[in-house]
């Protein structure tokens, strides 16, 4: 066998026995390995003893390829800083992210006595022997050994004369003093030795910066002192050797074969490596650091490690088990990346070990903590990764990084989260116990949220975690530090508990749980207690339209009508019955003919894409369709009732009979297949959150409601069954001025609304409407109800100034849980609110903000909103696969529906809403799902990909498709298709055709690519030239200055839409109300308004304005 041939052959030994955490090494000429409990076999071991002077040979090889020599003529020219260097010296700067701080140490020790001369004598002589303690470092990024330098000196504080609580105070401020000192680094020296006479003690205080030292470094400098100055003074460790020698030896290290396999390792895993632990942010950070820290004893230290190695992992690999269990409770992700601290000194030559300098570097683990496992099997899996990642660190954390963020697989790809240990330190470097007891100190790094910082000894162990100031919300991180003190404890003391799960229990699971919330609620069919109220009030108004005034006898006749048509065809019991008809009287009349047959109804949009309707009546197997002269469904397969051509009945033949458990209706949502889900609701469900509703804000007779929400929309669901089972009245606005806020007021006035029930957009436009008109006050108004998207945070207060007695209720939930499971009734705004607080569970139903392993999220921390409870939907109509997969079942037995949307416990114990997990968004109130938008123009002719992406912009979201085609697709046939597909509101804002789409590494679309170029065409469609404004009208400059006020822009073209620009109904109103003011003329308010909603330009709104100006003249 020729040598190259048997060199590749043991290199793949090597390499198979390394895949199965094998660790082979060389210590002077032999054989050295580890390897995790029950790996090794005498099969294994056999093979080693076979292969030994191969397997010796191969690796003193690569240990060969890099040679270090001392040059004497260069030690004092400048030198390049190591990767980590020039990361800490970019750190420092304060345009760096997290940076503007020094990696610091500061530590104290006690000892019994110490002279400052003789201590001074000793730092100057540690000095002289070590080249990097008198190194400095300039701005442009190179260091440089100084050949002469100052005599180091020693500050010392005699605090002996002072009391026990004037020396604490003193030595608090030295700490403060020393632990966060900034040193300039083009200046020795950079580091500090101070002594304070305490009467009964001397404390040595020392600060560093680490830039020139490495732990290894710290303790070695630290053991140097206390032999030269308690032991033999005359003991010289003069090296032949420099750290600059060193750094020249390894600027070669990319060539050697070590380093070619880690970088392999690395490369072939980046794809897949998750992002850093994702815990509660609230700040960039102070300046400085916290220290918590957690003394172990030496017994239980014994015992924790005697664990570790029955267990077979090391205590390193044990105690970052334990600080990735604690991240995990509080971080929204449970795979994470966690950046280990190593000491990187390569054994080119035996004095390296020796050598005081920089050696740090940085490797990356991947912590997953999904699923349940014991401890001990967490810990098992993390020893193995851990093994891997030390054999593979010449490759190191940083490269990672920086070829994860060129490979534009994410955004920052920062690694805050620190793991730094000293385990065996000190002993493995032969200096024995220190002499000094270690009092404490604090560490700060760039870049670093949370450093824990393990080291053990004589005393047994030490914990850190150095925390910076200001990143988490109050009481986090001591929070934290708590559960991992006691997690450590627990390991440290029990057997058993290193069979426990691995998930940490917190006290938040019982702070938050809602199994208290629930009250006896009056239970029976939807429609009942509306009967009830028609023989109560059989002459009170109960439903106004446009064209019909319904009291209750009457609706009760029109709705008799339509249960004896569908007697008449035989409709059988149970059956889904379609609505499809504008918004009328006569959709209550529908809806309560079908509940009274004992069916349910299923309300389809009257302006849904036909194609799109279709889909919804196949999936509910619709053969019946209830609707209104005057409009075609055109589907043969269904018969049709035109309700409104039905002779009233003579009497009332309406019924409330059937189980609580049957299908009170169907409402259909965005689906991510382009089918959209049919949501199935029981009488039972939706009764709960009517009847908890109407007792909470005691709605009555003397109520009405404005009907604003489409029958689809399941708002719809409480105006129409909320307010009609008590004997209130339903006003629906006129279809011709549906979105029209001077109506609105006109209907208020006219029925005495008292209610209001809408997503937060209508009543915006309803506040900006009533702050045109300061003398319309609502006293009467008793409740409005606000969901269905963000609620501005000024919106309540606007409210309350046209409406004094009114209650807001700030409201939430899921189609798939009853109309609403959650609220918060508004009473001030809070200076720290970002949003409106979702609030908490409505009766009978629980609402819990969980994470990936379904636990509870402790407060503060984002997780997916969950609902448990009386108003779970049955699930999704005709899908198993997905009821499956949303409505989960826990290990208590008790069913939740997982909705997508992120939330959190704020400090008050109430939820806050955070957006959408997936896809799945909110425009307009409208839940959508991306995919049904992709579906849909993916299946249109000449489309060969196509992907929609959402971007923000001025408080707005806007839709841009991209697509890819055959050549003869443009943007008019696309939505021409869309709008007999899909609904209005899931139109795209923008269509960009690109050649193709852009992928990452893997092949994956590259969405991260797609949404830059979205953001640049979104920008970019609402900056024109400016030359613009000089082919405009007096009166369009006017209006276009005013548009560009409110819309954020620099310059609008006169013609373009203004949804273009960002606007939206809200904004419409906005615009309306200040070219009202402008005009001093509170009566153009609707002209405009109107106009802009029709004609959205400035130059047709500059138009009406002259208009009415000119019939003011």
């Amino acid at each position: 066998m020729s040598e190259k041939n048997k060199e590749m052959k043991t290199e793949d030994l090597i390499a198979s026995l390394e895949e199965k955490g094998i660790k082979l090494w060389t210590d002077n000429g032999k054989l050295r390995y580890s390897a995790p409990q029950g790996v090794m076999n005498s099969d294994i071991v056999q093979l080693l003893k076979k292969n030994k002077e191969n397997i010796l040979e191969s690796l003193s090889h690569a240990k060969d390829e890099l040679e270090i020599v001392h040059d004497e003529e260069k030690r004092y020219e400048k030198f390049s800083l190591s990767e980590i260097q020039g990361a800490y010296l970019m750190g420092r700067t304060k345009s760096m992210e997290y940076g503007g701080l020094a990696c610091h140490i500061y530590m104290e020790f006690e000892y019994d006595n110490l002279e400052r001369e003789k201590t001074k004598d000793v730092w100057n002589r540690i000095i002289s022997e070590n080249d990097m303690l008198h190194a400095v470092i300039d701005r442009e990024g190179w260091q440089r050994v100084c050949s002469k330098w100052n005599e180091f000196e020693v500050n010392e504080n005699d605090l002996t004369g002072l009391s026990k609580e004037q020396q604490s105070e003193s030595m608090e401020k030295i700490k403060h003093r020393l632990g966060n000192r900034v040193f300039n680094t083009s200046e020795f020296p950079l580091f500090e030795v101070e002594l304070s006479q305490l009467g009964s003690c001397t404390v040595m205080h020392f600060s560093i910066d680490m830039l020139i030292v490495d732990w290894t470094s710290v303790w070695l400098m630290l053991s140097r002192f206390e032999e030269y100055y308690f032991g033999d003074n005359t003991a010289k460790h003069e090296l032949t050797i420099t750290f600059r020698d060193y750094m020249e030896a390894c600027k070669n290290i990319s060539d050697t074969q070590m380093y070619k396999k880690a970088e392999k390792y690395w490369k072939e895993r980046i794809e897949d490596l998750p992002p850093a632990p994702e815990l509660p942010v609230v700040g960039k950070g102070g300046a400085e650091f916290k220290r918590f820290e957690l003394r172990l004893p030496k017994n239980d230290w014994l015992f924790f490690k005697s664990q570790a190695l029955k267990t077979g992992v090391t205590p390193v690999a044990a105690l970052v088990t334990a600080y990735g269990s604690v991240l995990e409770r509080f971080s929204t992700n449970k795979r994470f990346i966690l950046n280990l601290t190593t000491l990187n000194r390569m054994p080119i030559d035996p004095q390296v070990k020796d050598l005081i300098g920089d050696f740090t570097s940085l490797s990356l683990i991947t912590v997953d903590n999904r699923g349940d496992k014991t401890f001990s099997q967490r810990a098992t899996d993390i020893n193995k990764t851990l093994f891997e990642v030390l054999d593979n660190h010449l490759y190191t954390g940083m490269e990672v990084a920086r070829e994860k963020t060129r490979l534009g697989t994410g955004d920052k790809f920062l690694m805050p989260y620190v793991f730094t240990s000293s385990v065996g330190l000190i002993n493995n470097e032969q200096t024995g116990a220190m002499k000094g007891k270690y009092r404490g100190g604090i560490s700060q790094t760039p870049q670093v949220f949370i450093d824990c910082q393990v080291m053990d000894g004589e005393w047994g162990l030490i914990v850190n975690w150095d925390v910076r100031n200001d990143i988490f919300p109050q009481g986090l991180p001591e929070r934290m530090f708590e559960l991992f003190s006691d997690r450590i404890k627990e390991l440290a003391s029990s057997a058993e508990k290193w069979n426990d799960s691995c998930l940490i229990a917190v006290k938040e699971t019982e702070k938050y749980s809602d199994e208290k919330n629930y009250k006896t609620l009056p239970e029976h069919l939807i429609h009942e207690n509306i009967l009830k109220s028609a023989e109560m009030y059989p002459d009170k108004i109960a439903v106004v339209d446009n064209e019909n005034t319904w009291s209750y006898s009457e609706l009760m006749k029109r709705a008799s009508a339509v249960a004896e048509e569908l007697r008449k065809k035989k409709v059988e019991r149970g059956s889904y019955i379609a609505v499809v008809m504008p918004k009328s009287a006569w959709q209550v009349a529908a809806v309560l003919g079908i509940l009274s047959e004992g069916c349910a109804y299923v309300p389809i949009d009257a302006q849904q894409a036909k194609n799109r309707c279709k889909l919804i009546l196949d999936n509910a197997h619709i053969k019946t369709i209830l609707t209104t002269s005057g409009y075609d469904t055109g589907y043969g397969d269904c018969h049709t009732i035109c309700v409104d051509t039905l002779p009233m009945a003579d009497n009332n033949i309406l019924k409330a009979e059937g189980s609580l458990d049957d299908v009170a209706y169907v409402i259909h949502t965005s689906g991510s297949t382009g089918v959209p889900k049919g949501v199935v609701i029981t009488h039972r469900a939706v009764v709960n959150t009517i009847e908890d509703i109407n007792s909470r804000f005691g709605v009555c007779s003397g109520d009405a409601i404005l009907g604003l929400s489409q029958l689809n929309f399941d708002l719809s669901v409480y105006d129409i069954f909320g307010v009609l089972s008590v004997g209130g009245t339903l006003v629906y606005p006129s279809m011709e001025k549906y979105k029209n806020p001077s109506h609105w007021a006109e209907l208020i006035d006219k029925y005495h609304v008292t209610l209001w029930n809408s997503v937060p957009a209508f009543a915006q436009i309803l506040c900006s409407y009533l702050d045109t008109k300061k003398s319309l006050i609502y006293n009467d108004f008793k409740a409005v109800m606000l969901s269905g998207d963000w609620i501005p945070l000024e919106l309540p207060d606007g409210l309350k100034e046209h409406m004094p007695n009114v209650r807001i209720a700030c409201m939430g939930g899921a189609t798939e849980a009853s109309i609403w499971s959650n609220i918060h009734e508004y009473k001030e705004l809070r200076p720290e609110w970002k949003s409106i607080p979702y609030g908490r569970a409505l009766f009978n139903q629980e609402m819990y903000v969980m994470d990936e392993n379904l636990n509870i999220c402790p407060m503060g921390v984002k997780g997916e909103i969950c609902i448990g409870g009386v108003g779970l939907a049955k699930g999704y109509l005709n899908d198993k696969e997905k009821t499956d997969a949303s409505f989960v079942t826990l290990s208590n037995g008790k069913r939740i529906y997982k909705t997508g949307d992120m939330g959190r416990y704020d400090r008050n114990d109430e939820i806050e809403f955070l957006g959408r997990l997936d896809t799945q968004v909110k425009i307009r109130g409208h839940r959508i799902e991306l995919g049904e938008i992709e579906s849909c123009f993916n299946s249109c002719d000449g489309v060969n990909n196509a992907v929609s992406v959402l971007v923000k912009h001025d408080m707005t979201i806007k839709q841009v498709l991209f697509v890819t085609t055959d050549g003869n697709t443009d943007e008019d046939i696309l939505r021409k298709y869309a709008a007999d597909n899909i609904p209005a509101y899931m139109m795209p804002d923008k269509f960009s055709f690109i050649d193709e789409m852009p992928l990452t590494a893997n092949g994956k679309i590259n969405k991260h690519k797609l949404k830059e170029l979205a953001e640049k065409i979104i920008s970019e469609s609402t900056s024109d030239a400016d030359e613009v404004d000089m082919q405009m009208t007096p009166t369009e400059v006017k209006v276009a200055e005013v548009v560009k006020q409110t819309l954020g822009v620099d310059s609008v073209d006169p013609n373009v839409n203004l949804y273009s620009y960002g606007a939206n109904s809200l904004v419409m109103a906005q615009l309306a109300g200040e070219l009202a003011s402008m005009l001093e003329d509170e009566s153009a308010f609707d002209n405009i308004l109107m106009n802009l909603f029709e004609n959205p330009t400035v130059r047709s709104t500059a138009a009406a304005i002259d208009s009415i100006n000119n019939g003011n003249q």
